[in-house]
Protein backbone atom coordinates (compact mmCIF):
# COMPACT_ATOMS: atom_id res chain seq x y z
CA UNK A 1 0.00 0.00 0.00
CA UNK A 2 1.13 3.15 -1.02
CA UNK A 3 0.13 6.28 1.66
CA UNK A 4 1.20 10.09 1.12
CA UNK A 5 0.77 13.04 3.66
CA UNK A 6 -1.87 16.12 2.58
CA UNK A 7 -1.78 19.02 4.66
CA UNK A 8 -5.03 20.58 5.79
CA UNK A 9 -5.68 24.01 7.10
CA UNK A 10 -7.21 23.52 10.60
CA UNK A 11 -8.90 26.81 10.02
CA UNK A 12 -11.01 25.15 7.23
CA UNK A 13 -11.43 21.88 9.30
CA UNK A 14 -13.18 23.47 12.04
CA UNK A 15 -15.88 25.06 9.99
CA UNK A 16 -16.09 21.71 8.52
CA UNK A 17 -16.83 19.99 11.37
CA UNK A 18 -19.33 22.28 13.33
CA UNK A 19 -22.01 20.04 11.77
CA UNK A 20 -24.88 19.87 14.24
CA UNK A 21 -25.35 21.36 17.93
CA UNK A 22 -23.34 23.90 18.09
CA UNK A 23 -23.74 27.13 19.77
CA UNK A 24 -20.92 28.66 18.07
CA UNK A 25 -20.79 28.14 14.36
CA UNK A 26 -24.25 28.20 11.95
CA UNK A 27 -23.50 26.27 9.54
CA UNK A 28 -24.41 22.71 9.43
CA UNK A 29 -24.10 21.59 6.64
CA UNK A 30 -21.12 23.13 4.67
CA UNK A 31 -19.90 20.47 2.05
CA UNK A 32 -16.92 18.45 3.24
CA UNK A 33 -14.21 18.40 0.97
CA UNK A 34 -10.71 17.47 0.79
CA UNK A 35 -8.83 14.23 1.70
CA UNK A 36 -9.35 11.97 4.98
CA UNK A 37 -8.75 14.85 7.59
CA UNK A 38 -7.00 14.41 10.80
CA UNK A 39 -8.73 15.47 13.91
CA UNK A 40 -7.77 19.23 14.22
CA UNK A 41 -8.06 19.36 18.29
CA UNK A 42 -5.48 16.03 18.51
CA UNK A 43 -2.54 17.61 17.25
CA UNK A 44 -2.93 21.34 18.08
CA UNK A 45 -0.61 23.09 14.75
CA UNK A 46 -1.72 25.09 12.30
CA UNK A 47 -1.42 22.25 9.75
CA UNK A 48 -2.63 18.69 10.35
CA UNK A 49 -1.25 15.55 8.39
CA UNK A 50 -3.79 13.25 6.63
CA UNK A 51 -3.31 9.83 4.80
CA UNK A 52 -4.71 9.12 1.42
CA UNK A 53 -4.39 5.48 -0.26
CA UNK A 54 -4.33 4.62 -3.65
CA UNK A 55 -7.44 3.26 -4.11
CA UNK A 56 -8.36 -0.66 -3.56
CA UNK A 57 -10.55 -2.69 -1.86
CA UNK A 58 -7.97 -3.75 0.83
CA UNK A 59 -5.31 -0.08 0.90
CA UNK A 60 -7.82 2.68 1.42
CA UNK A 61 -7.40 3.72 5.11
CA UNK A 62 -10.72 3.90 7.18
CA UNK A 63 -10.95 7.80 9.12
CA UNK A 64 -14.33 8.21 11.03
CA UNK A 65 -14.06 12.46 10.70
CA UNK A 66 -15.70 15.10 13.23
CA UNK A 67 -19.06 15.76 11.72
CA UNK A 68 -20.78 16.79 14.84
CA UNK A 69 -20.83 19.28 17.86
CA UNK A 70 -23.13 18.28 20.58
CA UNK A 71 -23.93 20.47 23.74
CA UNK A 72 -26.39 23.51 23.81
CA UNK A 73 -23.86 26.01 24.64
CA UNK A 74 -20.39 25.31 23.92
CA UNK A 75 -18.89 24.02 20.91
CA UNK A 76 -17.07 20.45 20.85
CA UNK A 77 -16.16 18.35 18.35
CA UNK A 78 -16.90 14.42 17.62
CA UNK A 79 -17.07 12.04 15.10
CA UNK A 80 -19.50 9.47 13.74
CA UNK A 81 -22.47 7.45 14.49
CA UNK A 82 -25.19 4.65 16.15
CA UNK A 83 -29.37 3.86 16.74
CA UNK A 84 -30.98 0.78 18.52
CA UNK A 85 -34.38 -1.64 19.04
CA UNK A 86 -36.17 -2.87 21.02
CA UNK A 87 -35.82 -6.95 22.14
CA UNK A 88 -39.42 -7.43 21.02
CA UNK A 89 -38.99 -6.17 17.94
CA UNK A 90 -36.17 -8.18 16.64
CA UNK A 91 -36.61 -9.26 13.31
CA UNK A 92 -37.26 -8.72 9.95
CA UNK A 93 -38.45 -5.18 9.24
CA UNK A 94 -41.31 -5.32 6.70
CA UNK A 95 -40.89 -2.04 4.69
CA UNK A 96 -42.11 -1.69 1.03
CA UNK A 97 -39.14 -1.04 -1.43
CA UNK A 98 -40.72 2.17 -2.32
CA UNK A 99 -42.72 3.72 0.58
CA UNK A 100 -44.73 6.90 -0.59
CA UNK A 101 -44.37 8.19 3.14
CA UNK A 102 -40.69 8.38 3.20
CA UNK A 103 -40.52 9.60 -0.32
CA UNK A 104 -39.86 13.45 -0.75
CA UNK A 105 -42.13 15.00 -3.41
CA UNK A 106 -40.37 15.14 -7.03
CA UNK A 107 -37.74 13.05 -5.15
CA UNK A 108 -35.55 11.91 -8.31
CA UNK A 109 -34.54 8.61 -6.92
CA UNK A 110 -38.04 7.69 -5.96
CA UNK A 111 -39.14 5.83 -8.84
CA UNK A 112 -35.72 4.12 -9.63
CA UNK A 113 -35.57 0.10 -8.76
CA UNK A 114 -32.29 -1.44 -7.52
CA UNK A 115 -31.52 -2.73 -10.72
CA UNK A 116 -31.39 0.78 -12.21
CA UNK A 117 -29.45 2.25 -9.44
CA UNK A 118 -26.65 -0.75 -9.74
CA UNK A 119 -25.93 0.44 -13.26
CA UNK A 120 -26.21 4.09 -12.63
CA UNK A 121 -22.94 6.03 -12.32
CA UNK A 122 -21.86 7.25 -8.55
CA UNK A 123 -22.52 10.70 -7.94
CA UNK A 124 -20.42 12.42 -5.34
CA UNK A 125 -22.25 15.87 -4.75
CA UNK A 126 -25.24 16.01 -2.00
CA UNK A 127 -27.64 18.33 -1.82
CA UNK A 128 -27.33 21.99 0.33
CA UNK A 129 -29.03 21.75 3.58
CA UNK A 130 -31.60 24.55 4.46
CA UNK A 131 -31.60 27.11 6.43
CA UNK A 132 -33.97 27.21 9.38
CA UNK A 133 -35.66 30.30 10.41
CA UNK A 134 -38.22 31.39 13.17
CA UNK A 135 -40.47 34.81 12.73
CA UNK A 136 -41.25 37.58 15.82
CA UNK A 137 -44.69 36.74 16.82
CA UNK A 138 -47.23 38.78 18.64
CA UNK A 139 -50.07 38.16 20.44
CA UNK A 140 -53.46 39.82 21.95
CA UNK A 141 -52.44 40.61 25.92
CA UNK A 142 -55.83 38.29 26.53
CA UNK A 143 -54.98 35.74 24.80
CA UNK A 144 -53.54 32.41 26.51
CA UNK A 145 -51.44 31.17 24.16
CA UNK A 146 -48.81 32.31 21.47
CA UNK A 147 -47.75 30.54 18.47
CA UNK A 148 -44.09 31.27 16.86
CA UNK A 149 -43.34 30.06 13.18
CA UNK A 150 -40.46 27.98 12.51
CA UNK A 151 -40.08 26.93 9.15
CA UNK A 152 -36.95 26.06 6.59
CA UNK A 153 -36.17 27.46 3.48
CA UNK A 154 -36.03 24.62 1.06
CA UNK A 155 -36.73 20.50 0.92
CA UNK A 156 -33.99 18.97 3.35
CA UNK A 157 -32.75 15.98 1.97
CA UNK A 158 -31.82 14.57 5.71
CA UNK A 159 -34.04 15.33 8.48
CA UNK A 160 -33.64 18.25 10.26
CA UNK A 161 -34.04 18.24 13.98
CA UNK A 162 -34.02 21.69 16.24
CA UNK A 163 -34.87 22.77 19.62
CA UNK A 164 -36.74 25.86 20.26
CA UNK A 165 -36.56 27.57 23.93
CA UNK A 166 -37.86 30.77 25.93
CA UNK A 167 -36.45 33.17 28.07
CA UNK A 168 -37.41 36.40 29.64
CA UNK A 169 -37.46 39.70 27.90
CA UNK A 170 -35.33 42.73 29.42
CA UNK A 171 -36.46 46.26 29.95
CA UNK A 172 -39.75 47.79 30.26
CA UNK A 173 -42.47 45.46 30.47
CA UNK A 174 -40.41 42.25 30.09
CA UNK A 175 -42.25 39.26 30.57
CA UNK A 176 -40.60 36.16 33.11
CA UNK A 177 -41.78 32.73 33.24
CA UNK A 178 -43.71 31.63 35.91
CA UNK A 179 -45.54 34.77 36.09
CA UNK A 180 -46.67 35.64 32.68
CA UNK A 181 -45.83 32.64 30.18
CA UNK A 182 -45.13 29.22 30.72
CA UNK A 183 -40.94 28.51 30.10
CA UNK A 184 -41.02 25.78 27.18
CA UNK A 185 -38.46 24.03 25.29
CA UNK A 186 -39.57 22.32 22.18
CA UNK A 187 -38.07 19.95 19.98
CA UNK A 188 -39.05 20.15 16.22
CA UNK A 189 -38.67 17.33 13.37
CA UNK A 190 -38.57 17.97 9.88
CA UNK A 191 -38.31 14.86 7.74
CA UNK A 192 -37.67 14.50 3.97
CA UNK A 193 -40.83 15.18 2.04
CA UNK A 194 -42.89 16.83 5.21
CA UNK A 195 -44.78 20.46 5.13
CA UNK A 196 -41.71 23.33 5.28
CA UNK A 197 -43.06 24.72 8.38
CA UNK A 198 -44.22 24.50 11.63
CA UNK A 199 -45.33 26.79 14.86
CA UNK A 200 -44.06 25.89 18.66
CA UNK A 201 -47.11 26.78 21.33
CA UNK A 202 -46.08 28.82 24.37
CA UNK A 203 -48.97 29.49 26.83
CA UNK A 204 -49.43 32.53 28.57
CA UNK A 205 -50.60 33.58 31.96
CA UNK A 206 -51.09 36.95 32.24
CA UNK A 207 -49.77 39.64 29.53
CA UNK A 208 -50.35 43.55 29.12
CA UNK A 209 -49.57 45.80 26.28
CA UNK A 210 -46.00 45.81 25.15
CA UNK A 211 -45.02 43.11 27.53
CA UNK A 212 -42.42 41.06 25.70
CA UNK A 213 -40.23 37.73 26.48
CA UNK A 214 -37.57 35.65 23.84
CA UNK A 215 -37.78 32.54 21.82
CA UNK A 216 -34.83 31.28 20.96
CA UNK A 217 -32.60 28.61 18.94
CA UNK A 218 -29.79 27.54 21.36
CA UNK A 219 -28.22 25.06 18.74
CA UNK A 220 -27.32 24.46 15.60
CA UNK A 221 -30.05 22.04 13.78
CA UNK A 222 -28.99 18.68 13.32
CA UNK A 223 -29.47 18.84 9.30
CA UNK A 224 -29.60 22.98 8.79
CA UNK A 225 -28.42 26.01 9.29
CA UNK A 226 -29.32 28.71 11.98
CA UNK A 227 -31.02 31.22 10.22
CA UNK A 228 -32.32 32.83 13.15
CA UNK A 229 -30.69 32.55 16.45
CA UNK A 230 -33.87 34.89 18.41
CA UNK A 231 -36.49 36.90 17.93
CA UNK A 232 -39.07 38.95 20.12
CA UNK A 233 -42.91 38.08 21.54
CA UNK A 234 -44.73 40.87 21.98
CA UNK A 235 -48.56 41.63 23.32
CA UNK A 236 -50.42 43.69 20.87
CA UNK A 237 -54.17 44.45 21.05
CA UNK A 238 -55.95 43.20 18.57
CA UNK A 239 -53.21 41.12 17.49
CA UNK A 240 -54.02 37.79 15.44
CA UNK A 241 -51.89 35.06 16.45
CA UNK A 242 -52.50 31.47 14.61
CA UNK A 243 -51.09 28.24 14.64
CA UNK A 244 -50.35 25.92 12.00
CA UNK A 245 -51.72 22.35 11.21
CA UNK A 246 -48.56 20.47 11.07
CA UNK A 247 -49.66 17.57 8.22
CA UNK A 248 -46.09 15.98 8.70
CA UNK A 249 -45.70 11.98 8.20
CA UNK A 250 -45.32 10.13 11.60
CA UNK A 251 -41.58 8.23 12.34
CA UNK A 252 -41.60 4.97 10.76
CA UNK A 253 -40.61 1.97 12.85
CA UNK A 254 -38.82 -1.09 12.45
CA UNK A 255 -41.09 -4.51 12.19
CA UNK A 256 -41.24 -7.92 12.58
CA UNK A 257 -41.83 -9.13 8.81
CA UNK A 258 -39.49 -12.05 7.14
CA UNK A 259 -36.95 -14.27 8.43
CA UNK A 260 -33.54 -12.52 8.18
CA UNK A 261 -31.10 -13.47 5.30
CA UNK A 262 -28.02 -13.80 8.03
CA UNK A 263 -28.50 -14.65 11.60
CA UNK A 264 -25.37 -14.53 13.77
CA UNK A 265 -25.01 -17.87 15.70
CA UNK A 266 -22.96 -16.91 18.42
CA UNK A 267 -22.47 -20.59 19.14
CA UNK A 268 -20.59 -21.01 15.49
CA UNK A 269 -18.74 -17.50 15.93
CA UNK A 270 -15.23 -17.27 14.06
CA UNK A 271 -12.77 -14.73 13.43
CA UNK A 272 -9.15 -14.03 12.70
CA UNK A 273 -6.34 -12.01 11.37
CA UNK A 274 -7.29 -12.73 7.45
CA UNK A 275 -10.82 -13.46 7.84
CA UNK A 276 -13.15 -15.16 5.44
CA UNK A 277 -16.00 -16.52 4.31
CA UNK A 278 -17.83 -17.57 7.78
CA UNK A 279 -15.08 -15.65 9.51
CA UNK A 280 -14.92 -12.22 10.80
CA UNK A 281 -11.59 -10.45 10.29
CA UNK A 282 -10.10 -8.56 13.61
CA UNK A 283 -8.69 -5.95 11.68
CA UNK A 284 -8.85 -2.75 9.38
CA UNK A 285 -8.43 -3.07 5.47
CA UNK A 286 -5.79 -1.24 6.03
CA UNK A 287 -3.86 -2.30 9.48
CA UNK A 288 -3.94 -1.98 13.04
CA UNK A 289 -3.50 1.20 13.76
CA UNK A 290 -6.04 4.42 13.03
CA UNK A 291 -3.40 7.19 13.47
CA UNK A 292 -5.38 9.62 11.42
CA UNK A 293 -8.12 9.55 13.99
CA UNK A 294 -6.07 10.15 16.86
CA UNK A 295 -6.61 6.99 18.35
CA UNK A 296 -4.25 5.80 20.63
CA UNK A 297 -5.19 2.02 20.78
CA UNK A 298 -4.10 -0.82 18.87
CA UNK A 299 -6.50 -3.30 17.19
CA UNK A 300 -5.37 -6.48 18.73
CA UNK A 301 -5.99 -10.18 18.09
CA UNK A 302 -5.97 -13.05 20.34
CA UNK A 303 -3.35 -14.95 18.68
CA UNK A 304 -1.20 -12.31 17.85
CA UNK A 305 -1.23 -10.73 20.84
CA UNK A 306 -1.47 -13.18 23.82
CA UNK A 307 -0.63 -11.11 26.60
CA UNK A 308 -3.41 -8.81 26.23
CA UNK A 309 -6.75 -9.88 27.83
CA UNK A 310 -9.05 -11.78 24.79
CA UNK A 311 -10.33 -8.64 22.77
CA UNK A 312 -13.45 -10.94 21.83
CA UNK A 313 -14.87 -13.99 23.67
CA UNK A 314 -18.45 -15.55 23.59
CA UNK A 315 -19.84 -15.42 27.24
CA UNK A 316 -23.71 -16.33 28.37
CA UNK A 317 -24.25 -16.92 24.72
CA UNK A 318 -23.17 -13.05 23.81
CA UNK A 319 -20.35 -11.55 22.04
CA UNK A 320 -18.18 -9.32 24.06
CA UNK A 321 -15.73 -7.02 22.12
CA UNK A 322 -12.84 -5.31 24.79
CA UNK A 323 -11.49 -2.56 25.03
CA UNK A 324 -8.24 -1.98 27.22
CA UNK A 325 -5.20 -0.60 29.17
CA UNK A 326 -2.93 -3.10 28.74
CA UNK A 327 -0.71 -4.55 31.57
CA UNK A 328 2.33 -4.65 28.90
CA UNK A 329 2.79 -2.80 25.48
CA UNK A 330 2.81 -3.59 22.60
CA UNK A 331 5.20 -2.04 19.79
CA UNK A 332 3.40 -2.22 16.06
CA UNK A 333 5.64 -1.69 13.39
CA UNK A 334 2.63 0.35 11.66
CA UNK A 335 1.18 0.62 8.26
CA UNK A 336 2.76 0.17 4.93
CA UNK A 337 4.83 3.25 5.39
CA UNK A 338 5.72 3.10 9.09
CA UNK A 339 2.16 5.32 10.05
CA UNK A 340 0.88 4.19 13.03
CA UNK A 341 4.26 2.50 14.01
CA UNK A 342 5.01 2.48 17.98
CA UNK A 343 4.54 1.09 21.43
CA UNK A 344 1.10 1.01 22.21
CA UNK A 345 -0.32 1.16 25.49
CA UNK A 346 -4.12 0.59 24.80
CA UNK A 347 -5.62 -2.68 22.88
CA UNK A 348 -8.91 -1.38 20.53
CA UNK A 349 -11.05 -4.28 19.23
CA UNK A 350 -12.75 -4.77 15.85
CA UNK A 351 -14.50 -7.29 13.72
CA UNK A 352 -15.34 -7.26 10.45
CA UNK A 353 -17.20 -8.44 7.87
CA UNK A 354 -15.09 -7.34 5.14
CA UNK A 355 -13.92 -10.93 3.78
CA UNK A 356 -17.46 -12.57 4.63
CA UNK A 357 -20.28 -12.32 2.02
CA UNK A 358 -23.41 -13.90 4.01
CA UNK A 359 -22.81 -10.22 5.77
CA UNK A 360 -22.95 -8.11 2.95
CA UNK A 361 -25.90 -6.16 1.34
CA UNK A 362 -26.71 -3.08 -1.08
CA UNK A 363 -30.45 -2.74 -0.29
CA UNK A 364 -32.36 -4.06 2.99
CA UNK A 365 -31.52 -4.05 6.49
CA UNK A 366 -28.97 -4.60 8.83
CA UNK A 367 -29.63 -4.61 12.96
CA UNK A 368 -27.31 -4.91 15.88
CA UNK A 369 -29.03 -5.89 19.58
CA UNK A 370 -25.98 -4.44 21.50
CA UNK A 371 -25.39 -2.70 25.30
CA UNK A 372 -22.78 0.07 24.99
CA UNK A 373 -19.54 1.33 26.94
CA UNK A 374 -19.37 3.94 29.27
CA UNK A 375 -15.53 4.26 30.06
CA UNK A 376 -14.68 7.06 29.03
CA UNK A 377 -11.77 7.27 26.65
CA UNK A 378 -14.01 4.51 24.32
CA UNK A 379 -15.26 5.38 21.36
CA UNK A 380 -17.57 1.97 20.27
CA UNK A 381 -19.41 1.76 16.97
CA UNK A 382 -21.67 -0.13 14.48
CA UNK A 383 -21.15 0.84 10.99
CA UNK A 384 -21.00 -0.09 6.91
CA UNK A 385 -18.50 0.34 4.80
CA UNK A 386 -18.68 -0.05 0.76
CA UNK A 387 -16.49 -3.90 0.02
CA UNK A 388 -15.43 -1.18 -2.89
CA UNK A 389 -12.98 0.73 0.09
CA UNK A 390 -13.75 3.75 1.87
CA UNK A 391 -15.87 6.11 1.53
CA UNK A 392 -19.06 5.72 1.21
CA UNK A 393 -19.73 4.68 5.10
CA UNK A 394 -23.03 4.37 7.46
CA UNK A 395 -22.44 4.71 10.84
CA UNK A 396 -25.06 3.19 12.66
CA UNK A 397 -24.44 4.11 16.05
CA UNK A 398 -21.44 6.10 16.88
CA UNK A 399 -20.32 6.76 20.76
CA UNK A 400 -18.27 9.85 21.74
CA UNK A 401 -17.14 9.09 24.86
CA UNK A 402 -13.71 10.24 24.64
CA UNK A 403 -15.56 13.76 24.58
CA UNK A 404 -17.01 15.14 27.82
CA UNK A 405 -19.71 16.44 26.31
CA UNK A 406 -21.58 13.23 25.01
CA UNK A 407 -23.49 11.31 27.64
CA UNK A 408 -23.20 7.64 26.85
CA UNK A 409 -25.89 6.63 28.44
CA UNK A 410 -28.78 8.64 26.64
CA UNK A 411 -26.93 9.89 23.55
CA UNK A 412 -26.01 8.38 20.03
CA UNK A 413 -24.98 9.39 16.63
CA UNK A 414 -25.36 8.21 13.10
CA UNK A 415 -23.57 9.86 10.05
CA UNK A 416 -22.70 9.15 6.02
CA UNK A 417 -19.66 9.66 4.63
CA UNK A 418 -19.75 9.89 1.16
CA UNK A 419 -17.02 10.76 -1.63
CA UNK A 420 -15.08 9.15 -4.39
CA UNK A 421 -12.43 6.58 -3.64
CA UNK A 422 -10.12 7.72 -0.10
CA UNK A 423 -11.71 11.15 0.12
CA UNK A 424 -15.09 12.59 1.54
CA UNK A 425 -16.86 14.93 -0.68
CA UNK A 426 -19.59 15.20 2.25
CA UNK A 427 -21.06 13.98 5.74
CA UNK A 428 -24.24 14.28 7.16
CA UNK A 429 -25.99 12.93 10.52
CA UNK A 430 -27.03 13.79 13.67
CA UNK A 431 -25.94 13.52 17.37
CA UNK A 432 -28.71 13.98 19.70
CA UNK A 433 -30.20 12.87 23.21
CA UNK A 434 -32.22 9.68 22.16
CA UNK A 435 -33.83 9.86 25.75
CA UNK A 436 -35.50 13.10 25.74
CA UNK A 437 -35.84 13.62 21.76
CA UNK A 438 -37.89 10.03 20.55
CA UNK A 439 -38.20 8.58 24.20
CA UNK A 440 -35.46 5.85 24.76
CA UNK A 441 -35.18 4.27 28.05
CA UNK A 442 -31.42 5.81 29.57
CA UNK A 443 -30.30 2.99 29.57
CA UNK A 444 -28.10 2.58 26.86
CA UNK A 445 -24.72 1.26 28.59
CA UNK A 446 -26.70 -0.70 31.06
CA UNK A 447 -28.93 -2.70 29.18
CA UNK A 448 -29.28 -3.89 25.18
CA UNK A 449 -31.23 -1.75 22.82
CA UNK A 450 -31.67 -2.31 19.12
CA UNK A 451 -29.43 -0.46 16.44
CA UNK A 452 -30.49 -0.47 12.95
CA UNK A 453 -31.16 1.13 9.73
CA UNK A 454 -32.85 0.64 6.71
CA UNK A 455 -31.21 1.12 3.48
CA UNK A 456 -33.31 1.49 0.19
CA UNK A 457 -32.67 3.03 -3.26
CA UNK A 458 -33.95 6.33 -2.25
CA UNK A 459 -33.55 6.80 1.41
CA UNK A 460 -31.25 5.61 4.36
CA UNK A 461 -33.46 5.35 7.44
CA UNK A 462 -31.92 5.13 11.41
CA UNK A 463 -33.64 3.09 14.26
CA UNK A 464 -33.33 2.95 17.63
CA UNK A 465 -35.65 0.40 19.75
CA UNK A 466 -37.66 0.07 16.87
CA UNK A 467 -38.19 3.94 16.56
CA UNK A 468 -37.19 6.45 13.23
CA UNK A 469 -34.52 8.46 14.62
CA UNK A 470 -32.94 10.30 11.44
CA UNK A 471 -33.51 9.49 7.48
CA UNK A 472 -31.01 10.35 4.81
CA UNK A 473 -31.41 10.50 0.99
CA UNK A 474 -29.42 7.77 -0.56
CA UNK A 475 -26.71 8.65 -3.44
CA UNK A 476 -24.50 5.86 -2.84
CA UNK A 477 -24.31 2.91 -5.16
CA UNK A 478 -22.78 0.54 -3.17
CA UNK A 479 -22.40 -2.73 -1.48
CA UNK A 480 -21.65 -2.74 2.62
CA UNK A 481 -20.03 -4.72 5.12
CA UNK A 482 -20.30 -4.67 8.69
CA UNK A 483 -17.87 -3.47 11.18
CA UNK A 484 -18.36 -3.36 14.72
CA UNK A 485 -15.75 -1.92 17.18
CA UNK A 486 -14.67 -0.44 20.62
CA UNK A 487 -11.59 2.20 19.61
CA UNK A 488 -9.32 4.18 22.42
CA UNK A 489 -8.55 7.55 22.24
CA UNK A 490 -7.24 8.57 25.37
CA UNK A 491 -4.03 9.52 27.27
CA UNK A 492 -5.62 8.70 30.87
CA UNK A 493 -5.75 5.10 33.20
CA UNK A 494 -8.73 4.06 31.09
CA UNK A 495 -9.99 1.77 34.70
CA UNK A 496 -13.26 3.07 35.59
CA UNK A 497 -16.57 1.90 34.14
CA UNK A 498 -16.82 -0.31 31.44
CA UNK A 499 -14.88 -0.38 28.01
CA UNK A 500 -16.70 -3.36 26.81
CA UNK A 501 -19.41 -3.34 23.78
CA UNK A 502 -21.54 -6.31 24.60
CA UNK A 503 -23.66 -7.99 21.21
CA UNK A 504 -26.58 -10.08 21.76
CA UNK A 505 -27.45 -10.05 18.13
CA UNK A 506 -26.94 -9.23 14.78
CA UNK A 507 -29.07 -9.57 11.34
CA UNK A 508 -29.52 -8.98 8.00
CA UNK A 509 -32.02 -9.00 5.89
CA UNK A 510 -30.91 -8.57 2.07
CA UNK A 511 -33.73 -7.61 -0.57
Amino acid sequence: MKLRSIAVSTTSLLVLVLVSGCEGGDSNAAAMSGSVIVPAAALGSDSISAIEADPGPDSTPIVDEPSTAINDDTPTLVETVRPMLAASNAGGPDVPTSDPTTVAPGSPTASLSTASLSAAPQDYTYAAAPTMKMDAATFDPAAKQVHVRVYLTSPPPTTVIARIKTKNGSGPNYMYSGGNYVATTKTLIFRPGDPLEQTVTIPITKAKEGGHFVAYVPSVPSGASRGTSSVNITAAKGAKNTAITWSGRAPRTFKTGRAPSYNLDMSQMRWSNAGGAGVWETKLPHGRAQPANAETGLYLDPQLHPTADAPFRIENGQLVIRSQRLSSPIYYAGLGNGTGKGTYMYGSAILTGAKNPETHIRHGQIEWQAKMPDRRGSWPALWLVSTKGWPPEIDVYEGFNYNNSFDPVQMASGTIHGGPSGKRNYARGYSENVVSTYGIAPTLTTDFHSFAVDIQPDYITWFIDGVEVFQATNKFNAEFYPLMNVAVKTNTAYQAGSGDMVVRSFKVWRQ
